[in-house]
C-alpha cells in the first residue's frame, strides 16, 4: 500500500481504501443536516453505526493553544494499544512528539478549517509491532453545525500476513470502482 496523507473538502472524494473508512464517512456524511457544515455529535447514532465503534475515537478540542483531549477510543484501539488512553492529551496518548509530527497538521486543519482528513501509512501509535499499516479518517464534527469542536476519528490496522484486521463483508456500495482496497478485489476474485 502506498502512504498517504491527504486533507479533504467535506464531501470531495476520498482515496481509495479500506471499506469501513468509506463506510462511516458515508455515514458521517448522512447525518449532517441541511442547514449545517457538520454534523455534530449529537447527531451520530450508536445503534445505527454500531459496526464503526470499536474503530473510532472521540477528540475534544481545546484552543490556545490547540490541544485534543481523547473523550472516548474504541475497544479495538484500545485492544491494539494495550491502554485506555482516555482522558488523555494526544501527546500523551500517542507520542510526546505528536504535536510537531507531520500528521498532526491533518488534526489541526479538521479542527480550525473543518477538512476530512485520510492517512495510510505508518500508526501514530505504538502497536507492538503487530500493524505495519494503518488507515484513519478525521471528521470533524460541530454541536452548533459550524464551530469544530470535537474530532471523530477511525482507524483500521493491516498486517502483512492478514491484510485489513477482521475483514468485513463486502456490501454492494463496497464494490463499486474507487471503493476498494487490493485486498478487496482478491476477496471478490476469490469468491
Amino acid at each position: 500500500m502506498t502512504p498517504i496523507e491527504a486533507t479533504i473538502s467535506p464531501g470531495g472524494d476520498l482515496p481509495a481504501c479500506d471499506p469501513r473508512i468509506t463506510g462511516l464517512y458515508r455515514y458521517w456524511q448522512s447525518i449532517r443536516p441541511a442547514d449545517a457544515a457538520f454534523p455534530g455529535r449529537q447527531h451520530f447514532d450508536p445503534i445505527a453505526a454500531k459496526k464503526f465503534i470499536p474503530n473510532i475515537y472521540l477528540l475534544d478540542i481545546h484552543r490556545e493553544p490547540l490541544r485534543f483531549r481523547v473523550r472516548l477510543m474504541g475497544s479495538e484501539n484500545v485492544r491494539l494499544m494495550d491502554h485506555d488512553p482516555t482522558g488523555q492529551w494526544l501527546g500523551e496518548a500517542f507520542r510526546p512528539n505528536f504535536y510537531n509530527e507531520p500528521t498532526y497538521a491533518q488534526y489541526r486543519a479538521a479542527a480550525e478549517s473543518g477538512l476530512v482528513g485520510y492517512h495510510r501509512g505508518l500508526p501514530v501509535s505504538h502497536l507492538g509491532g503487530h500493524f505495519l499499516i494503518a488507515e484513519r479518517l478525521l471528521l470533524p464534527l460541530a454541536k452548533n453545525g459550524r464551530a469544530v469542536d470535537m474530532v471523530l476519528g477511525f482507524a483500521v490496522y493491516h498486517s502483512p500476513s492478514s491484510g485489513p484486521a477482521a475483514p468485513p463483508e463486502l456490501t454492494p456500495d463496497d464494490r463499486t470502482p474507487g471503493n476498494r482496497s487490493d485486498r478487496q478485489r482478491s476477496v471478490e476474485a476469490s469468491r
